[in-house]
């Protein structure tokens, strides 16, 4: 019935369907792109693939499930009279009797391949096309960003001002493409949720999965994965759309438009900027007819100690980030120190996992210890994974870490500016002590536990901070002290990258919101600028002469934001995959914790341990909401403090103008704040500290973020190697919903659209005699 009711929306829109492939076709597949535009392309092409081949595998081993099931499972151990088909036929002859069990499982398996897999295909078919577009219409947004981007490419090699006006209007000119590139992308998504909103709102509405039989739950594994995969491949989708269609406002705001002149040109430009960051506000989005947007909730619902700063946190990060091999080196022989203080960090690391899953299967059995275990290794895991991801990532982290020693922790500042900024160190510097001071005390009693459960045992009772099983007396003299030094050893890395990445990241947050103060500070203050340079009472009228200054000053304010935002940008693209895996991983560490303190018969030693422990993830997680919190609050404010600035002094000349317009762009694109998310899947922030569902995203971002037929067309895709494009086209001509060039394709669209509603016909006609005869069986009711 479901797919029934696709195939029903699609035909009703059958002409807006057409009339999408044919644009899409047309302006998105065989567009002419530059290097850097082929290379966004061939991603997404990746992405595409990778998606498709894998619903399309699980789709097919549903069919095979099918017809394998009763022969593999369902019949094993039974004999004639009680052999099952893969449906059940309501006849009135013996069915489990030779022949007639094979003539009626043969019937069957010729039903599957000519009607059940017409069933499966128009169920993936439709969602696969979907996927595809949603994937392809976000790499167009990505690729206007990139347009935006490069429209200011030549502006460095022309200063004076004759030159800047000329560009000005090439600047312009160029704009304007990219603005109707947007406006035809704004109205392709209203025409993609106009076909689409009621096939999606089924879609989320009907991915349950009933208890059955065992055999059919067998049968069902590969649907069930199928259709997780086809769930998370439309909401990835259409979160990709919602949030690159956003970005639009935020690219274009980083452009140059701040250094054009201020002709005639200039001017249009920049209201051409606002009616565009206004309109990215609104993100466009594919909704469930209206209820609610598609996205992935739907799927979840840096050596910089100085004395004269005497920044005691940083100090200590990168103490400890040189530790495990990860701070910048500024020569050779710290190079050297680095990479084999990073090579000892991974072996101990790999070291210690290992010993853990070796006590883990001699331990299993013992609930108490196999969950002790459990959260030791959890704990490994975590730190491999953060080092993993700082590896991949380690050009960007070595970047911001020098961005922030030149701009944030050495740069010059007032005297509000630098109590803000040593009030941000001073808050750093307790939060890392804090946090500091529970991490040590979860590895201290590691240490010292031994020691006192060793008290008043003989040496062949003796026990180590880890089980170790090695084929020597370990508990005798000198096994035992060696094997006491090489597993604190172990330990001493883990905990120091448990908690050192998260402090370098809470430590960032909370110099990005610093720094978003110090911006809102200037701006608001502007007009207190020089102003004892003036007689007193006149300072109205001293601005008014002094425009041009005040708008000099504003455009390096505006600078300054879009630093921030670009740092913001890449402080996410860094942590982001950390943050994921720490918010996720945290709940169950937290599990582990609170069992061993409360309910685990152990002894006092463990649970003084695990009460470390616990109190390390708690204040760990508070700092890192904490401080992603203050980094989007901080960056709203730079709304109101620009909106408080001296604009209404100014007079209605040249640069009181620019400098309202401009200042209009600033407030706007401030409504979008900078936040951390943890992959895209929520926003880090003190909310995520308190909810019991941690994967839901803020409100307020929320509201902010508030093909080609069969044949030769379907072969030339596959020669430009764009695979999805060409198994989704050849899977909707199968079901006969693609657009026609020419009546002897219309008419084999017409047959095999007839063909499938009359199995989709049959199908429902089998369930439905299967229904009425298995009335009263839940399960079987249901499947």
């Amino acid at each position: 019935m479901f797919v029934f009711f696709k195939i029903v929306v699609l035909y009703v829109h059958r002409i807006e369907f057409f009339a999408l492939v044919r644009y899409t076709q047309k302006n998105f597949w065989h567009s002419n792109y530059d290097p850097r535009e082929k290379v966004i392309l061939a991603d997404c092409k990746r992405v595409c693939a990778i998606f498709i081949v894998v619903i399309s595998f699980c789709t097919q081993g549903t069919c095979a499930g099918y017809v394998m099931t009763p022969l593999l499972l369902a019949n094993v151990g039974k004999n004639h009279l009680d052999r099952v088909l893969p449906f059940n036929m309501w006849v009135k002859f013996p069915v489990g009797i030779s022949p007639y069990y094979e003539i009626s499982f043969l019937i069957q398996v010729v039903l599957v391949v000519l009607c059940m897999y017409h069933v499966a295909v128009g169920h993936i078919c439709f969602d696969n096309f979907l996927g595809i577009v949603n994937l392809h219409v976000t790499c167009q947004f990505r690729i206007l960003q990139y347009r935006l981007l490069s429209l200011g490419n030549v502006i460095e090699t022309q200063t004076d001002e004759e030159s800047l006006s000329r560009y000005t209007n090439v600047y312009l000119a160029k704009l304007k493409g990219c603005i109707q590139q947007h406006q035809a992308l704004t109205e392709y998504c209203r025409r993609l949720e106009n076909i689409f909103t009621l096939i999606i709102l089924a879609q989320v509405l009907m991915f349950t999965q009933a208890d059955v039989p065992q055999f059919r739950n067998i049968s069902f594994v590969m649907n069930m994965i199928g259709t997780l995969c086809m769930l998370f491949m439309f909401t990835y989708s259409c979160d990709g759309l919602l949030g690159q269609s956003t970005n639009v406002g935020r690219v274009i705001f980083l452009a140059l438009w701040s250094s054009m002149s201020m002709n005639k040109a200039g001017k249009i430009l920049r209201q051409n900027i606002l009616i565009t960051i206004m309109r990215s506000n609104q993100s466009c989005r594919l909704t469930a007819s209206g209820y609610f947007p598609i996205s992935l909730e739907t799927y979840t619902g840096v050596n910089m100690r100085t004395e004269q700063s005497k920044d005691y946190s940083i100090i200590m990060i990168s103490f400890l980030t040189k530790l495990v091999g990860f701070w910048p080196a500024t020569n050779p022989v710290e190079k050297r120190w680095r990479q084999f203080a990073f090579i000892y960090t991974i072996c101990l690391l790999f070291f210690g996992a290992y010993l853990e899953m070796v006590d883990m299967y001699y331990a299993y059995g013992d609930f108490n210890d196999f969950i002790y275990l459990t959260c030791n290794l959890v704990t490994i895991i975590l730190v491999l994974y953060k080092i993993l991801v700082l590896y991949v990532n380690k050009k960007q982290f070595a970047e911001l870490l020098l961005y922030s020693e030149k701009n944030f922790w050495h740069a010059k500042y007032d005297s509000y500016e630098k109590l803000a900024l040593a009030k941000c160190r001073r808050t750093c510097t307790r939060l890392i002590c804090i946090f500091s001071f529970f991490a040590q005390g979860t590895a201290v009693s590691y240490t010292i536990g031994p020691i006192i459960t060793n008290i008043g045992r003989n040496e062949s009772d003796r026990v180590l901070p880890f089980n170790l099983w090695v084929g020597v007396p370990i508990s005798m003299t000198p096994y035992y002290e060696i094997a006491y030094v090489i597993q604190i050893l172990t330990a001493y890395p883990t905990g120091v990258c448990y908690f050192c990445f998260d402090n370098f990241l809470c430590i960032m947050n909370m110099h990005v919101a610093t720094q978003f103060r110090i911006l809102q500070y200037r701006l608001a203050n502007m007009k207190t600028s020089n102003v004892e340079e003036y007689p007193r009472g006149e300072f109205r009228s001293c601005i008014s002469c002094s425009a041009e200054m005040y708008y000099d000053k504003f455009k390096g304010y505006v600078q300054q934001h879009q630093n921030l935002i670009a740092y913001c940008d890449k402080l996410e693209e860094v942590f982001n995959l950390i943050a994921l895996g720490q918010v996720l991983l945290f709940s169950m560490l937290i599990c582990l914790d609170g069992y061993q303190i409360l309910m685990a018969n152990v002894g006092t030693e463990r649970r003084l341990i695990f009460v470390f422990h616990l109190l390390t993830s708690m204040a760990q997680l508070l700092m890192f909401t904490y401080s992603c919190d203050g980094l989007i609050r901080e960056s709203l404010n730079v709304a109101t403090a620009a909106y408080v600035s001296p604009w209404i002094y100014l007079p209605m000349n040249k640069y009181g103008k620019t400098m309202r317009n401009d200042l209009i762009l600033v407030i706007m694109r401030s409504r979008s704040p900078c936040c951390l998310t943890g992959r895209g899947f929520f926003v880090v922030s003190l909310e995520t500290y308190t909810r019991e569902q941690i994967c839901v995203r803020e409100n307020m971002c929320a509201e902010e973020v508030p093909r080609v037929v069969i044949g030769q067309t379907a072969i030339s895709w596959i020669k430009n190697k764009d695979i999805s494009i060409a198994i989704s086209a050849l899977l909707m001509n199968c079901v006969g919903i693609w657009c026609a060039d020419n009546p002897s394709e219309q008419r084999f669209r017409n047959a095999t659209l007839m063909y499938t509603v009359c199995a989709l016909i049959f199908a429902v006609w089998v369930q439905a005699q299967d229904f009425y005869h298995s009335w009263g069986d839940f399960g079987v009711s249901v499947s």
